[in-house]
């Protein structure tokens, strides 16, 4: 969540959960409390709660015991490894900062922008360990990590078309070189899910899209500087939502998946919405 500092939402859109949290101490003893269970390999991270319980110790050991977010996420990678549920040797050694995603076959589709040791602002600042930053594809049963975007300079959010014939992927490449455009960009995906040509999707009005999701309709929620932009699936414009302040991601949530919950500076916003989030079934 790129601009939020102090406070952290855990969304899953899965459960409408929301956790809204600023002590820290608060955050270790939920971290704490969270290890038990995965521990005693009762509970799979990749789905579900189990989610919601590794960002809680991914972000426990940055807040509390200022250990890098990569480190953190390799870190909970490898007590998931120790429960069986995957391989993670091929991630040694290498600084990824993920945004992802998940695809109905099971795999992990994430992005490795380098904001996270670009400064200090939100984590500790480092050397890239990779030529470049791309999207990547992961394979929880085979631990296979290959990259499936490549042309793009900084990868951010993505989200899935809700038939998942489209991976949608932000561009913030501006913050590294002025000539980058500000948009979304759409890939087309096919039954296997390889990864074709990607085009223009939305461009910008005002500032970076950072992260976004879909809804029933295939119509696309992105967060945008100080607003909530909606485009339908052919790219055009629907309306936007503003916010008083400056935004990062956004999910829906609630038993029906028609509450938008956004991210800001300083608060969490909710809304409830005329759509309903992608995977819900009336």
């Amino acid at each position: 969540m790129a601009g939020c500092r102090r406070k952290v939402a855990v969304v899953h859109q899965d459960l409408g959960l929301v956790e809204w949290m600023s002590d820290k101490s608060i955050i270790a003893l939920l971290a704490l409390a969270a290890m038990i269970p995965m521990a005693a390999g009762k509970i799979d991270l990749t789905v579900g709660y189990g989610i919601v319980l590794w960002h809680i110790l991914a972000i426990s050991l940055q807040t509390s015991f200022g250990i890098p977010w990569p480190m953190a996420v390799l870190i909970v990678l490898l007590l998931g490894a120790l429960t069986g549920f995957l391989d993670v040797t091929a991630y040694v050694g290498e600084k990824l900062v993920p945004l992802w995603t998940r695809f109905s076959d099971g795999t992990v589709w994430f992005s490795d922008p380098t904001y996270g040791i670009d400064s200090h602002y939100e984590g500790h600042r480092a050397a890239p360990e990779l030529a470049s930053c791309d999207v990547y594809r992961l394979d929880l049963v085979t631990g296979e990590v290959r990259a499936v975007v490549t042309d793009m300079l900084r990868p951010n959010g993505l989200c899935f078309s809700p038939n998942e014939d489209f991976l949608y992927v932000s561009e913030t490449g501006r913050t590294h070189d002025p000539a980058c455009e500000p948009a979304i960009r759409a890939y087309p995906l096919d039954a296997a899910g390889r990864v074709g040509g990607g085009r223009l999707f939305a461009r910008s009005p005002n500032g970076f899209f950072d992260g976004f999701r879909a809804d029933t309709a295939g119509n696309v929620w992105a967060s945008n500087a100080d607003a909530v932009c909606v485009y339908a699936p052919d790219g055009t414009h629907i309306g936007s939502i503003p916010v008083p302040e400056m935004i990062s991601n956004l999910c829906f949530g609630g038993p029906k998946r028609n509450r938008l919950f956004i991210t800001a500076q300083t608060s969490l916003y909710a809304i409830y919405v005329n759509a309903h989030g992608a995977g819900w079934a009336d």
